[in-house]
């Protein structure tokens, strides 16, 4: 994987949370991870092909994602609370949005740097299935803090 690929990403996802959550993001230490070691209760796969393949996926636990949720959609989330999901549809719906976003602004971002990349439409993923399809594969984490909690952004690319 390209390096080059990793700061547009990251940078492209903090603008959107500072705008979603109208505060600073900060960002931790890149680190070097296996797919097997993703770990959280909310994640997003966002599939990328192109120069590169692979994908981009958002790690945030259950009380970020009820805390994004309460922030774009101004009031409670109740679905999301004490970590148990009764009716997620919109706190799900609200994430995948969120992830669409962040998506968007990557691609277009890679794009105006001459790169050519294609994104999908995120998918929520259980932490089974992610460790099944991400097993054995390094991916480069990066902590983001948000006025709303953690998140980690996740890119796992191979160079075409």
């Amino acid at each position: 994987m390209r390096y080059e690929y990793i700061e547009p990403i990251v940078a492209s996802t903090k603008k959107v949370l500072e705008q979603v959550t109208c505060g600073e993001v900060s960002t931790g230490d890149i680190a070097l991870v296996k797919g097997d070691d993703l770990d959280s209760d909310v994640m997003v796969l966002i599939s990328v092909k192109g120069d590169s393949e692979g994908c981009i996926i958002i790690c945030l636990d259950t009380a970020t994602a009820k805390n994004i949720c309460e922030v774009m959609n101004s009031g409670a989330c109740e679905a999301l609370n004490n970590g148990v999901c009764k009716d997620p549809s919109l706190e799900m719906d609200t994430i995948a949005e969120l992830s669409n976003m962040i998506a968007g602004n990557a691609t277009s971002s890679l794009n105006d740097l001459g790169f050519v990349f294609t994104v999908f439409p995120p998918s929520l993923a259980a932490r089974p299935e992610v460790g099944r399809k991400m097993a054995g594969t390094e991916i480069f984490r990066v902590p983001l803090s948000t006025p709303c909690g953690e998140i980690a952004v996740n890119v796992a690319l191979t160079t075409n």
